[in-house]
């Protein structure tokens, strides 16, 4: 089951535009997977794994950081729709 979430967080992470992150960072995508469980705090649907991306709370655009206390995962739609003025 590990090594199965491990696999969504690395295709998720490829979808996202992102490249294949290190163990802690598919750990910490997991942990904020299972924290939100499942569901984008956007439109309040449950998604797989592979169909969510990260989002930087705080645009980077706008000075906000990538470290993971600025980091949430929304549904790929939301995600693209939202841009960078949330």
């Amino acid at each position: 089951m590990k090594l199965e979430l491990l696999a969504f967080a690395d295709e998720c992470n490829r979808n996202a535009g992102f490249p294949a992150v290190e163990y802690r960072g598919k750990m910490e995508f997991l942990r904020r997977y299972l924290e939100q469980d499942g569901v984008c705090p956007m439109c309040g649907k449950w998604f797989p794994p592979v169909e969510m991306t990260r989002d930087h709370i705080v645009p980077r655009s706008k000075c906000g950081g990538t470290q993971w206390e600025n980091i949430r995962l929304l549904c790929r739609r939301d995600n693209m729709q939202k841009g960078d003025g949330i």
